[in-house]
């Protein structure tokens, strides 16, 4: 099982790490992607341009696909198993506002364009996330989202059957499926 961890060092310092427990071997790499790299969207629908640089663990599956970073505004971002429970939108070309995300890419686009918690809240209100099958996995993996900001500020980000929910995060934690109420509720 997969955790996420966000803590507090007496003098102030955050960290945030996580486990990647997985039963084959992924092969990740280390990814530094500057700032004004642009890479387009898996579906090939919008041109994205980095407003931040990122570090982060992942592969390449074109673009990176991450499954963890930091930006260098410390604003951090990790995907986590949520197995039975992630329900993603399909694809659909009739509203070009919106950005359809691909679950796998969300960490990247995410420290890509967002330096808080509060900034990445308004973003996902104009995005969409479609079940992408990467080619790691071979699945559209089912993931949910614990994000983290240089200050005191978590939250999770789940896409269940009842829609995309961004969950505040008082305790700084995230595992794998169920849901993070679940959590909550049997801590």
């Amino acid at each position: 099982m997969c955790t996420a961890i966000k803590i507090y060092s007496d003098n102030g310092d955050i960290y945030f790490g996580r486990t990647m427990d997985f039963s084959f071997e992924l092969n990740p790499e280390l990814y530094y992607i500057p700032a004004k790299y642009q890479w387009r969207n898996v579906l090939n629908t919008h041109d994205i341009e980095n407003k931040y640089n990122i570090l982060g663990i992942g592969q390449d599956v074109s673009p990176v696909a991450l499954s963890d970073g930091v930006n260098d505004h410390g604003f951090a971002v990790a995907a986590l198993y949520f197995s039975g429970f992630a329900q993603y939108d399909g694809l659909k070309k009739d509203n070009t506002s919106i950005i359809p995300i691909a679950a796998f890419e969300l960490v990247y686009f995410l420290l890509s364009q967002c330096a808080s918690v509060k900034e990445a809240q308004e973003l996902i209100k104009v995005i969409k996330i479609i079940g992408v099958e990467d080619s790691i996995t071979h699945i559209a993996a089912p993931l949910h989202w614990i994000i983290s900001g240089a200050n005191n500020n978590c939250m999770v980000i789940e896409k269940t059957i009842d829609g995309l929910h961004a969950i505040n995060n008082p305790i700084g934690v995230l595992a794998n499926s169920p849901d993070f109420s679940w959590h909550m509720t049997n801590l």
